[in-house]
């Protein structure tokens, strides 16, 4: 903001303020226009999160919902917690995205009654902690008439939920139909994880070793 005549002795002297303001205005408009662009993009993003703290989503058929399932254990980055009712939801694709999240440091908890079930989950997905679960009622009442049952629980990450639910038709086909959501409250969180872990107590679970 100072200009120089060269001499013997030089000779100092200010600018002008609106020369001043002019080299200033260069000097700093794309540092202004920067910190301007970062400041909206931090808006934009808090936004997007209050927007998807309290929403839940529904899905209909098998295959959605498998995929839906692959994707939330792709985005897991310390824990995966899965409690199956039914096989159909267990594609070779959701085996590949357990298997590699649990290889690479997420702890990967599985659960299932039917000893079978068991059985192909550790074929497929050795890395994991394979449990038998205490939800019974996971594969709904011996009645005459058949009735809803369970088709899978997951949990990711403590923060992310999915449930699916098999529903009988007048035919003999089962309709499954589920729902997810993520931002749940802390007590949420805590009881469907309690629930999810029932039948966990004889194996190694991760959160009693935080």
């Amino acid at each position: 903001m100072v200009e120089i005549q060269q001499g013997n002795p030089q000779r100092f002297r200010a600018i002008g303020v609106n020369e001043a303001v002019v080299v200033l205005a260069d000097q700093y408009s794309s540092r202004i226009d920067e910190l301007d662009q970062a400041l909206h993009d931090i808006e934009s993003r808090q936004e997007s999160a209050e927007q998807r703290s309290h929403e839940v989503w529904s899905l209909t058929g098998t295959t959605s919902i498998a995929a839906r399932a692959q994707e939330m254990v792709n985005a897991a980055d310390e824990e995966v917690f899965l409690v199956v009712g039914s096989e159909a939801v267990l594609t070779d694709d959701l085996y590949e995205s357990l298997e590699e999240a649990a290889t690479t440091g997420t702890d990967v908890l599985v659960g299932a009654l039917q000893s079978e079930t068991r059985d192909a989950i550790r074929d497929h997905v050795p890395s994991a902690e394979v449990f038998e679960t205490g939800l019974e009622w996971l594969e709904g009442p011996e009645t005459e008439v058949e009735e809803a049952s369970i088709g899978v629980l997951l949990m990711v990450d403590r923060t992310e939920i999915l449930v699916s639910s098999r529903t009988p038709t007048e035919g003999s086909e089962l309709i499954e139909r589920a729902i997810y959501g993520d931002g749940f409250s802390n007590g949420l969180i805590v009881i469907a994880r309690r629930l999810l872990s029932y039948g966990l107590q004889d194996i190694r679970d991760p959160a009693e070793e935080e």
